[in-house]
């Protein structure tokens, strides 16, 4: 599988999966791997980077062959001063969101 984003990274894009499996998981203060969560086309992750200079709370790794769109940090700023009101909904959605955006499980929710 191939890493797409490292916790504690500082992140500079965001992820739309869609298709294939990515799974995100998180390391403890001993160094211990939990896996959080798998996630599946239609999902999306890393938006944190988009709205503030955050480090990743968690690692994401495709662990099948998979279909990204990569939104960067710059690209999303021209959205933003293009569609200002789109932009600010998407910011307050985010923003009242702390888990993955995985339509199977939760389809109000987002990850950093």
């Amino acid at each position: 599988g191939e890493c797409l984003m490292r916790q504690g990274d500082v992140g500079d894009c965001m992820f739309f999966l869609f298709q294939g499996i990515v799974q995100v998981s998180t390391t403890d203060e001993w160094g211990h791997n939990h896996v959080e969560y798998t996630l599946k086309g239609g999902s999306w992750f890393g938006e944190g980077a988009l709205m503030d200079e955050v480090t990743h709370t968690a690692t994401a790794e495709s662990i099948t062959m998979s279909s990204l769109f990569i939104l960067s940090k710059a690209d999303f700023a021209g959205v933003r001063r293009e569609f200002p009101d789109f932009s600010d909904s998407l910011t307050r959605r985010w923003s009242l969101d702390s888990l993955p955006c995985d339509p199977a499980k939760s389809p109000e929710s987002s990850l950093r």
